[in-house]
């Protein structure tokens, strides 16, 4: 931990996802987490259930600064939520 903050990184992927019951979101958090298996990245699922949890993590994950990446999975951000993206300055 003292050296991520030594960097000014977490060394860490968020994933924000719908409903890990759809096939299709699971195998595509199966190659997420492949991949960053492989690298120095430490991985942090957050499963939305609802629009107002989707709407949370939304505001409340790239200011946390928590991650250095968000990747987020077939919920398409509105442009409010891009502008705020943008000014956290967290990969996404």
């Amino acid at each position: 931990i003292a050296q991520r903050m030594a960097f000014g990184k977490t060394l860490t992927i968020g994933v924000i996802t719908p409903f890990f019951t759809r096939p299709a979101f699971v195998e595509r958090l199966r190659g997420i987490e492949a991949s960053v298996a492989e690298s120095e990245y430490d991985l942090i699922v957050y499963n939305v259930e609802t629009t107002e949890k989707r709407d949370a993590y939304f505001r409340s994950v790239p200011t946390s600064q928590r991650v250095d990446g968000l990747i987020i999975i077939s919920l398409p951000p509105t442009d409010a939520d891009v502008e705020r993206f943008l000014k956290s300055k967290v990969p996404t």
